[in-house]
């Protein structure tokens, strides 16, 4: 899901759409990282960005530790979008 379809969806109106979806998913980044679970937010990305998330959501990974050390943007944005994706998955282990 992109963060413009992330707009339309909670009903967000201009402007700055974009900028209050990524606030709100740094916020449930920083809720997922208190609890150990799997951060949602991994699975909202720019439109524009090949599938990746924007920059302040690897700034925000990075201050909230879930980018491990050594671990590149790449490498640690795959690795969240599966670990949520095992989290929920028919018997995956729900950690939240």
């Amino acid at each position: 899901m992109t963060y413009e379809q992330a707009a339309t969806i909670l009903g967000l109106r201009p402007p700055l759409r974009v900028r209050r979806v990524a606030e709100a998913l740094e916020r449930i980044m920083a809720e997922d990282a208190a609890r150990g679970a799997p951060t949602l937010a991994a699975l909202v990305v720019g439109r524009r960005r090949g599938g990746a998330p924007g920059p302040g959501f690897f700034d925000a990974a990075r201050a909230l530790g879930l980018i491990r050390p050594g671990e590149d943007a790449a490498a640690a944005h795959l690795r969240m979008c599966c670990e949520i994706w095992a989290a929920h998955a028919p018997g995956g282990e729900r950690r939240s």
